[in-house]
Order: structure tokens, then sequence, then C-alpha cells
């Protein structure tokens, strides 16, 4: 790594009105960039050198401006001799807090960070951890473009932020060859800010990036099957192809159950309930809300829990294990195969569920809130606003409003 010039400079701050003495400001640049803080000293301006940067006939004023001064070159010249990354402000940093906040880089604090709340799993899913790790991974991979490894907590700054975005939103990945979308970047700007809030509150930097950067979802079409698509994705033959017929089922299953992949892959055995009565249950802990469920199945899940019993003997989960990049491959070659035109993945049976089987069928909105693991039932009107029925419902309501 390149060493950089360090120059300090301090300076009265004559901007204060009506004042018989100043406050002594040290300036420090690095590279053509500057910081600057409050020494906590005050002179006049007779008492002050222009030319020197010092005070005239001064000593102990003199005295403390030259230790600020040997102290901040000699921190300069240890990460210097560590290799290590070196910003003005970081200077000035290291100067008003000390250590601590020096020598917190934001990749290892962060990674310590997943370390804590991955032992917290009554208060973090699976789920949660996983996009929280997939987030530093993206910010890592950001850092490399940039020339560097890792980056101080004071150092995250709105450009940075801004910089991460761009390449979240630019940068193709190897799994979609597409960049992500907004809303999917958005998801990580949340880790982001949330791992920052907590070293803000822990009193490691007071850097608030995103106090300036906008998170807001855009708003995006949910796609879901019809009941005349749905009965087209069931009926077809796949001309026998098993791996096309167990991602089907598993997409299937989501759409009579309302779960998501990661939920639907991780059902096992002791998942299962029977009643005296025959009726089957579904109770387990949702990945993304941590809430237990307990809920009948529908007819047609419970037919796809029958088909693979002898599986379940080998695996102990009631779903084929298929990786979600092989689900969502498959759907879309099904999809050419029904002839359906929309864009099929996991995900679209879960709105499915909550559209053509629930919310269309009179099932009542809390009740699908219940059905999807929502923690708040706000979530859930995006669907009903997408179904025509209980739009039609709200029709009728208020046509007999209006003949009274």
């Amino acid at each position: 790594m390149a060493k950089g010039t360090c120059t300090i400079k301090f300076y009265l701050k004559l901007d204060t009105k009506n004042a018989a003495d100043f406050p002594i400001y040290c300036r420090i640049i690095y590279n053509r960039k500057k910081s600057e803080f409050s020494t906590g000293e005050r002179l006049s301006i007779s008492s002050w050198s222009k030319e020197s940067g010092m005070p005239i006939r001064k000593p102990r004023i003199k005295e403390t401006l030259t230790n600020i001064e040997e102290r901040i070159l000699e921190k300069k010249r240890a990460l210097d001799f560590q290799n290590r990354e070196i910003s003005a402000k970081l200077l000035r940093d290291f100067y008003k807090h000390g250590d601590v906040k020096e020598i917190t880089s934001f990749c290892i604090y962060f990674d310590e960070y997943v370390k804590k709340i991955s032992a917290l799993p009554d208060q973090y899913g699976d789920g949660t951890i996983k996009r929280y790790k997939c987030t530093i991974k993206h910010f890592k991979t950001f850092l490399k473009t940039q020339g560097k490894n890792d980056i101080y907590l004071t150092d995250l700054s709105l450009k940075v932020i801004n910089d991460f975005d761009y390449h979240l939103r630019t940068v193709k990945s190897k799994q979609y060859d597409k960049p992500m979308s907004k809303n999917s970047a958005n998801n990580y700007h949340k880790k982001m800010k949330a791992v920052l809030g907590t070293a803000k509150e822990e009193g490691l930097t007071d850097v608030t990036p995103y106090s300036k950067f906008l998170i807001k979802d855009e708003k995006v079409n949910r796609d879901f099957l019809t009941k005349e698509e749905l009965k087209k994705w069931t009926e077809h033959s796949l001309g026998d192809n098993e791996a096309l017929n167990k991602v089907r089922d598993v997409f299937l299953f989501s759409c009579y159950t309302g779960l998501r992949y990661t939920d639907a892959q991780e059902i096992v055995e002791d998942d299962i309930y029977i009643d005296e009565n025959g009726n089957y249950f579904l109770a387990f802990i949702q990945n993304k809300t941590g809430n237990k469920e307990l809920f009948p199945l529908l007819a047609p899940a419970v037919n796809i829990y029958h088909k693979y019993s002898k599986q379940r003997e080998i695996t102990g989960c009631i779903l084929p294990r298929i990786s979600n990049t092989k689900v969502n491959v498959y759907l879309k070659v099904i999809a050419d195969l029904v002839g359906i035109k929309k864009k099929i993945t996991h995900h679209v049976a879960r709105h499915t569920f909550a559209t053509t089987i629930a919310l269309s069928n009179g099932v009542p909105l809390e009740m699908v809130s219940a059905f999807l693991g929502h923690s708040q039932i706000r979530t859930t009107k995006i669907y009903a606003k997408m179904t025509p029925e209980y739009k039609l419902e709200y029709a009728k309501m208020i046509d007999k409003k209006l003949k009274k």
C-alpha cells in the first residue's frame, strides 16, 4: 500500500462573534484530504503567530499543541508500518477517541455482529442470519473493486454507501447473470444500516451515512397463477420427466400452503400432526418471523405429502431436496411446456396461495395473514389489492349502500 504524506497545522478559528479570544483548531491533511477538530485551547489574535501556526509566549499551550502533533504523527507512522489504510478523518478520530475507534474495521465488526446474533436463535432465524452474511459478502466484493480489503467504521461515508449501491445495481451476479433490483439492493442496505446503528450505540462511531441515503422500495407486480393457469400447471404430463415433476410438486406444495421456499424445504415428519379425525396439520417455526405456526393442510398438499413417503424415510424431509436455483431454472422450463408466459419463480407459489387459493375463495384477510406468517396485516393487504374477487366484494357492498 502506497504511503501518503501527512501535514498538521494549527490555526485560530475567527468566526466566533464578539470573542476576546478564539478556539485553536488542528487541521490534518493527508493525501490532499483534510479533517479538523478543536484542541480545546483558546487564544487572542495578538498571542497567535499565523506564520508559524503557534502561540506567542504561551509555553503551556505550545507544548499542548506540540504533543497533539507528535501523537498524530506517531500513530500515522505505526499505521504505515502495519500497512493499514490511513485517512485524515481516521487520524482525527484516533486523537479524539483513542484506540477503540481507530482499530474498529467495519468488516471485522460486521462479522462479529453476525456471530453474536447467530447465538440468539430465539430472536434471529436462519434466513435472517443468511441475509446478514450475504450482505457482508457483497460489501467485501465491492471493497475489492476499490482496491481495499476492509474499511474503518469511521470512514463509512455517504459516498461509500452510494458507491456500494451503484455496485449492487450494476454488477451482474454469477447466479442470475444480471444486476440486482433496487428492492433487492435495499434489503442489503437495511442490514448495513442496522449494524452501523448498533456500532453507533456502542460508541464505536459517530457516522450516520444512512441518515441521508433513502431506502425506499419500488412498487413491483406480484405475479401469481390464476385458477385456470393453476389447473394447466397441475394437469400437464411434463413428458413424465421425474426431475420436472419433483420441482412442480415443490412449487405446488407452496401454492397450497403459502410457505416460503426455505420453510417448505425444512419441513420434516415431526412437523406433521394428524388429529383423531384424520385431519392433517402443519406445525413449524417460520424462518423469517421466528413464529411457531399450526394450520391445517389442504387436500392437494396432503396428496403431495403422501407421494414422497418412501423418500421421507431416507431424507427425513417431506419434500424432495432441491436447491432454490435449480427449482427456479426448472420452473421456467415447466412454464414453457405448460404455455404460461409469466415469469415463474418459487415465490410465485406463495403469491398464488394468497390470491387464487385463499382470498379469491373468501378467506378473511386476517386468516390469510396468519397463514402467510405476516407480522403486520398491511403486508397481506398487498395481495388483496391484486384479486378481482376481493375488489368485487367491496363493490357489491358499496352498491347495496347506494340503493338504500
